[in-house]
This record gives C-alpha cells, structure tokens and sequence, in this order.
C-alpha cells in the first residue's frame, strides 16, 4: 500500500518522530491518542496505461491531516512533513515511488479543539 510506504518515510524521520512519535494512522485516528498525531487516506488512484521498463505506473492522490493542541506545533509539523516527502524519490518497502507536494490548508476541529491542517501529495508508483 503507497500510505504505508508514505508513512513509512514519515515515522523513521528522526525530527518528526521526535514530536509525533509513531502516530500516524491510516483514515481514522484510534479514540484516546495522544496528540500531535497524523492520519492518511488515498484521496484518488489513476492507474496510467503506459509502461515503465517493463511495470505499470500509477498516479495516487494521498491526503495528510495534521492534528494538535497548538497552532504553532501544528505548523511545524506540516513544515517538516513536506520537508521529508516532497520531491522525494526512492523505493520505500518494496515500492519506487515520486511524491510531489499540491498543497495545503488549514483544517481545525472547533469540536475537539485542536488546530488541523491538511496537506495534499501525489505519489507516482511503478507495480
């Protein structure tokens, strides 16, 4: 799955860890976690019809949302994530990928009172 590679790059990122430990979850963060944490989800997959050295490419849409206590850790992590995972390139658990930052906005939930933001990447991936 290209989340768990995404989050793969993340959590073995010593700075990032060093805030958000290893919380980050795909979809859905479990009732009860600490915070500052991140949950993923793919937004869109394109499966492309041409063929790279012989492998298929696809075109995934992943979605990052940024969750904490405090505005300012909130946008720190959103800095660091996008310093460790854009322009990346690489093979992470067995798949190359090429990962491009689209953006990002803030997203706070008034309800839990935690400042949010949520980034958007697109992972290129050979299969």
């Amino acid at each position: 799955m290209i989340g768990d590679a995404v989050r793969e790059l993340l959590v073995n990122d010593a700075t990032l860890s060093g805030i958000i430990g290893k919380r980050m979850f795909p979809q859905m963060i479990p009732q009860g976690t600490g915070m500052p944490v991140i949950a993923y989800s793919i937004a869109n997959t394109q499966p492309k019809s041409c063929k790279v050295n012989g492998e298929y490419l696809d075109e995934v849409d992943i979605s990052l949302l940024i969750f904490s206590k405090n505005y300012g850790e909130t946008e720190q992590i959103g800095q660091r994530v996008r310093k460790v995972i854009d322009d990346y390139s690489g093979t992470v658990k067995g798949k190359e990928l090429s990962i491009s930052y689209n953006g990002e906005k803030d997203n706070a939930s008034e309800q839990a009172k935690l400042y949010g933001k949520s980034q958007s990447y697109k992972v290129f991936y050979k299969h």
